[in-house]
Formats: structure tokens, sequence, C-alpha cells
């Protein structure tokens, strides 16, 4: 009698214990199926992402199929040759780098962005700036006519429309329209039109004429679209703005209802004025996207820095140019250089000793050791050295 009830204590202890590892074994089941789903899923994600990279570094060959100028602007059409096939496809706010070959020069690449959007591209619009001795800009206006052939790196980018609900106000500066009106053709195209307003901010009035007139027939036939061009130097006959674009004019248009967010393409120092000065008016700060193109001329130092280049020791004086990057490509340095914006990292140096100043913001990090040269000039004498990349 005594004995059975430690035999009904072992029967159920081995009851417990089995019950356990059967638990314990659906639970590592569940593990291991859940890895497996996850590695699946972030291996579709990194393989994805990878076929992306390799897409964009690819190059594409492109023909130009349609050229007009206006003013310092060229605006281009680029096709697949023979005009088959589709293009890559990419979002309104994204780039082309163009692979320069000038003649008499080493091969250079330049970034510009998208003039339009399309769901499914057949075609490339780019709209390009004479830069006072722009290498490529240069060759872009005098050699690329109708008929020529240029190769180009696929779309890329990360100044993107965002999800949220409101109003969009666009503000561009010059050439900067051209990633607006990209992002202006995606509201277009969908479901629901976001009330919008363009600012565009020339200097004359023939650098309005590739786009205004299909910016004026949006305005009059959509009531969610709105156009506010600037010229700062009109001639006769001019009835609108008349003065530089400020954060007083862009906000003096807003509508009643929530604030989606500002988007800004301008200059370096436009930007920053504009960014401040939208802050101070109560705009949040994740509410104001912006893309640059290049630093400014204005205020660079008229003191002559030495650049010492390693490995090897090539030195360069530097002369007041607007960045570091122009001081070596003045020198004949090779370097390279996409962006020229601080997006892309392609020009990034180590500095090895010296002090520089940032004259452009960079809109990506870099480690402390490292500089980007688009956004920095010496503020003495500097050693700096190519990275390991």
């Amino acid at each position: 009698m005594a004995v059975e009830p430690a035999v009904g204590r072992r029967r159920y202890g081995r009851g417990v214990i089995a019950s356990g590892i059967g638990l314990l074994l659906v639970a590592a089941w569940i593990a291991v199926s859940g890895l497996a789903v996850w590695m699946t899923v972030s291996g579709v994600k990194a393989a994805r992402a990878a076929a992306l990279d390799i897409r964009a570094a690819t190059p594409l060959t492109l023909v130009v199929t349609e050229r007009s100028d206006h003013g310092r602007f060229a605006r281009i059409v680029l096709t697949a040759p023979g005009g088959d096939g589709r293009l890559p496809r990419y979002s309104a706010g994204d780039y082309l780098t163009v692979l320069a070959s000038p003649q008499g020069q080493r091969p250079q690449r330049r970034c510009y962005s998208l003039a339009g959007w399309q769901a499914s591209p057949d075609s490339y619009e780019l709209l390009v700036k004479r830069e006072e001795n722009g290498l490529v800009s240069g060759w872009i206006h005098d050699v690329l006519q109708v008929g020529a052939r240029i190769e180009a790196l696929g779309p890329r980018g990360g100044f993107h429309l965002t999800e949220h609900r409101g109003e969009r106000l666009l503000v561009a500066a010059g050439v900067g329209i051209t990633p607006l009106r990209a992002m202006l053709h995606r509201i277009s195209a969908g479901r629901t039109m976001s009330p919008t307003t363009l600012f565009w901010s020339v200097r004359h009035v023939t650098e309005l004429e590739c786009y205004h007139p299909e910016f004026l027939d949006l305005s009059r036939t959509c009531d969610w679209f709105r156009y506010v061009p600037c010229v700062t130097r009109p001639g006769p006959g001019w009835r609108g703005t008349a003065r530089r674009l400020d954060a007083g004019i862009v906000l003096a248009a807003r509508r009643n209802m929530p604030l989606a967010g500002v988007w800004i393409c301008a200059s370096a120092t436009m930007t920053r004025q504009l960014t401040e000065d939208l802050a101070q008016r109560g705009v949040p700060a994740d509410r104001i996207h912006f893309e640059l193109f290049g630093a400014d001329a204005a205020g660079a130092p008229a003191e002559v820095a030495l650049v010492t280049v390693q490995p090897g020791g090539r030195c360069a004086n530097y002369l007041g140019e607007p960045t570091l990057l122009h001081c070596l490509e003045r020198e004949g340095i090779p370097i390279s250089s996409d962006c020229r914006a601080g997006h892309c990292g392609a020009c990034r140096m180590q500095l090895v000793g010296g002090r520089v100043d940032t004259v452009l913001p960079p809109q990506m990090a870099v480690p402390e050791s490292q500089v980007l040269t688009c956004c920095v000039r010496p503020a003495s004498d500097i050693v700096i050295a190519f990275p390991d990349r």
C-alpha cells in the first residue's frame, strides 16, 4: 500500500517531463521556422537591394532624341537606342549620373536630377545649366546634339516625397526645378491630388520658357495646384513677382490646412536662408526637405593654403576656390566626383593634418577622420590621403 503512491508519482513525473520536452520541441520548431521565414524575407530584401545596386552601377547607353535651349539651360531628352524598350524605373526626385568624355580630358561623372516622372519610363529628361568654367555642363551644351549617344548610370537618390497628408510646398531656384517637376508629375498621377503649390525663382524670364507654359496650364485647369514664379531681374512686361523668393512669399501662399512638407532644391545659400526662416516661423524640422546643387563661390576666402596629397606627397595650392574639390580638379589631381553636393561620397578623402571649414552641409555620414571635398575648403595648410574604399 505504501509503494503505490511512489509509483504514481514517478509515472506522473515522467508524464510532466515528456510533456515539457514536447513543448520545447514545438517551441524549437516554431523558432526555427520563424528564423527560416525571417532569413527568407531578409534574403529576398538583400537580393533586391543587391540587384538594384548592380543595376545602378551598370551603365546605360542612351540617345539624345530631343534638345531645346532656354537661356543658360539646355533641355535634353534621352531614350534607349532605337527607341526600343522601357528604361529602368525611378522615384520622383532621383538623379541620373552622366558619364562624360570631354575631348582632351579624363572621363568625368556628373549627377543631374531627372526633370520628369513616368510610371513606366520610355525616356529620361534633363535640364542642364551651363556653369561658368563647367567642364561637363559645357560639354553637354556644346556637344550633345540630337542623335548623340551617351552613357549614364541608372537613376538613384534620396530626395523624395513623403506619405504625410496635407499641402505640399515645392520650392525651386533655377535649375532646381527639375526634381520638383518630377514630383509634380508623380502627384498628378495619384488617385487623390494633394493640394500643391510650386514656387520657381529665376533671374531672367527666358529661364522660365521650358516649363512655364506647362505650369500655367496646370494652375488654370486644376484647383489643387498653384504656381508662383519669381523673377529677380525681370524685363519689361513681366507682371508676376519681381523679387527674390523668400520664406515670406512661401508661407503667404499657404492654404488653411495641415502641411505635408516643404521640398526645396536651390543653392546652398538660398536653402540655408529658407530653412532657417521657415523654422523660425514655426515649420517643423521634419517637414522641411531639401537637396542642394553645389557649393557657392560667394564667401570663399582669399588666403592661400598648401594642400599635400598622399601617397606621393604631391602638392597643390589652394587659391580661394569654392571647395577643396575645385582645387584638386584645377591641379589635375585625379579624384572621383558624382553629385558635387555631399550626397554620394565619391570625393571623400582622409584628413591627415590641418583644418578645413564646411561650406556645404554633407548629406551623408562620413567618419570623423574623413571629409567630402565638395563640402569643405582649407582653413590652414592641410594633408589629405585617398581612403581605403
